[in-house]
């Protein structure tokens, strides 16, 4: 390298981010921090690596209405018609909007997605992680739906439980496995409530 090549430099890029921006992965500590809720949960630099990887499962309810929620009913009916079997340490992926993430965005943000039913019934089946492709586990935060209160985080993000919630995915429409490998791996913050990650779905030829 000449001194000439030399001093055209490099490209660099300063980033300030949310750790909850873009698809992401939700921390217990999100929503337990030990002191407006307790017990203090793990944030994301404390959960061992294995927590965001494993083997998975797609359940698809984009044929439902999105101001329908999913529901336990749903997500058992779905599951029997699709000829899916939840085994425990699985992760779940939850396909709920047909269309473009975000299109049309008015009513994509009011959309519904998983109550409280739901949540308990996969905390049953043993998942490790459940993700969605809406911005937001229980779907539209509205009065009139009664999920201010965030009961699906809630329950799953107890640290006894400790139920990871990956949410915004994309392109759950082009998983065709029955069972494949998923990926949904943070950075490694200190003390952050969650973080960004890039969700890699792995399905075996």
């Amino acid at each position: 390298m000449n001194a000439a090549t030399f001093r055209l430099g490099f490209s660099t890029k300063l980033l300030i981010l949310e750790d909850h921006c873009g698809t992401h992965v939700d921390s217990p500590y999100h929503f337990y921090d030990g002191e407006f809720r307790t017990p203090q949960g793990r944030t994301i630099d404390e959960i061992p690596i294995e927590k965001f990887m494993g083997e998975a499962v797609l359940i698809d309810v984009s044929f439902k209405a999105p101001k329908d929620p999913v529901d336990r009913a749903l997500l058992e009916a779905a599951a029997r018609d699709q000829g899916i079997r939840l085994m425990r340490e699985d992760i779940l992926l939850v396909r709920t909007w047909a269309r473009e993430w975000g299109e049309p965005m008015a009513e994509f943000l009011q959309a519904r997605a998983f109550t409280l039913d739901a949540c308990e019934w996969l905390l049953g089946q043993g998942v490790k992680l459940v993700g969605l492709d809406l911005p937001n586990l229980e779907g539209a935060l509205s009065e009139d739906y009664g999920n201010m209160d965030a009961p699906g985080h809630v329950l799953l993000l107890h640290p006894t439980h400790e139920v990871l919630i990956v949410e915004n995915l994309v392109n759950l429409d082009q998983i065709r496995a029955k069972r494949f490998e998923f990926y949904a791996l943070p950075l490694h913050i200190k003390g952050a409530t969650g973080s960004p990650v890039r969700a890699v779905a792995v399905e075996q030829a």
